[in-house]
This record gives structure tokens, C-alpha cells and sequence, in this order.
């Protein structure tokens, strides 16, 4: 059964496969962190090829089928590029990803985690001042890790 869904999604990660195929890591509000084949990204032709950039912020439109979810359609919402241009800024930002992307299981949905990111996210790009380690450790507290 083919079953479409629309999601918010920040990239966190891609592995790129064999052939044309882009294996990105979402972490979304609804589900998680979820592994979504985007097929035939790498093609130079590719539309999705610049919206899948780590650290992304995007609508996507996902086709779950046989337990496995495709990519069909991106919508950018914003590509923190006031965070990836600046040295200081995108080390803190790809920091926050790496959190993420480590600590977050698979289909776990994690509301409260994926709020407080979109906060630090908007806090760091805004220049206010945000602490890293403070952040790591309500992440590990609503894990349960801490």
C-alpha cells in the first residue's frame, strides 16, 4: 500500500548510493528521525539536489511503501545560511546536528526535542547568545540519558 505524507524536516545527515540515489536522514516533529530514499538526487538535473543540503530546513513530501519511505517533492523553508556562512556559527550549528543525529533513534517520535532544536536554531542565527552544553544536556534529560 502507497500511502503520501507531508512533513517539516531538518536534514541531519545523507549517504549517498550507488547509481543516483540519496539515502537523507530527516529528523521531523511528527515522526523522528527517519531514513528517506530520495531517488535519482544525484542527478545534476536534480530540483532536490540543492534543497537535501545538511542542516536544511524543509517541507517534504514522502511516499511509504513496503515499510521503506521515498522522497517526491521539497519545499525549502530555510537554509540557515546566515549559520552555514559564518565559521563560529556553523561549527555550533553542525554541532547541533551531530547531537541529533547520535542520540535520536529511528521512528521515535520526539516533539519536545524537535522544538527545542528549531528554538536553538533560531536563537544562534538571530545572534543571541546560546550555550551548547546546556543544550546537549536537556537533550540527554528528555532522552532519559541525563
Amino acid at each position: 500500500m502507497n500511502r503520501t505524507k507531508k512533513y517539516l524536516g531538518l536534514v541531519l545527515r545523507k549517504k549517498i548510493l550507488k547509481e543516483k540515489d540519496i539515502l537523507v536522514y530527516f529528523f521531523t516533529r511528527q515522526k523522528g528521525k527517519i531514513p528517506v530514499l530520495a531517488k535519482g538526487a544525484s542527478k545534476i538535473t536534480s530540483r532536490r539536489l540543492s534543497h537535501i543540503d545538511t542542516g536544511n530546513l524543509l517541507f517534504i513530501q514522502v511516499s511509504e511503501n513496503r515499510n521503506f519511505m521515498y522522497l517526491k517533492d521539497t519545499q525549502l523553508i530555510s537554509g540557515f545560511s546566515v549559520l552555514k556562512n559564518n565559521l563560529e556559527k556553523a561549527e555550533r550549528f553542525f554541532l547541533v546536528l551531530k547531537l541529533l543525529d547520535k542520540n535520536l533513534a529511528d521512528f521515535q517520535k520526539e516533539q519536545d526535542i524537535f522544538d527545542l532544536c528549531l528554538r536553538v536554531l533560531k536563537q544562534l542565527a538571530e545572534n543571541e547568545s546560546v550555550d551548547l552544553k546546556k543544550f546537549e544536556r536537556k537533550l540527554l534529560e528528555i532522552l532519559g540519558l541525563a
